[in-house]
């Protein structure tokens, strides 16, 4: 892989992870809309029990992409910094933690 092509794969990461993070913050503020403007929403318990649990799986698989996602991003940064030969100079340009 040449630099280039790293650095459009590291844009291109650093962009799904940033849309990962905006259906993270667009479903949360949803769901609490929803139950706050909704009274069927805490009618009984078993409702609010598939909200809960809906949200909490949702937000597991959110934060599974997100670590798998943040994971490339490392990759992609150690691969760069061996391709330019060891030094920290492209590293600390894009510094990738």
């Amino acid at each position: 892989m040449t630099l280039p092509e790293a650095i459009g794969l590291f844009q291109t990461q650093v962009s799904n992870m940033d849309s990962l993070w905006a259906y993270y913050s667009t479903a949360t503020f949803a769901v609490l809309g929803f139950t706050i403007a909704s009274e069927k929403a805490t009618r009984s318990r078993n409702e609010i029990l598939v909200i809960q649990l809906g949200y909490v799986l949702f937000a597991l698989g959110n934060a599974a992409a997100v670590a798998a996602s943040q994971s490339t991003l490392i990759k992609l940064g150690e691969m760069v910094k061996s391709a330019d030969g060891g030094s920290d100079g492209f590293a600390i340009a894009f510094p990738v933690w």
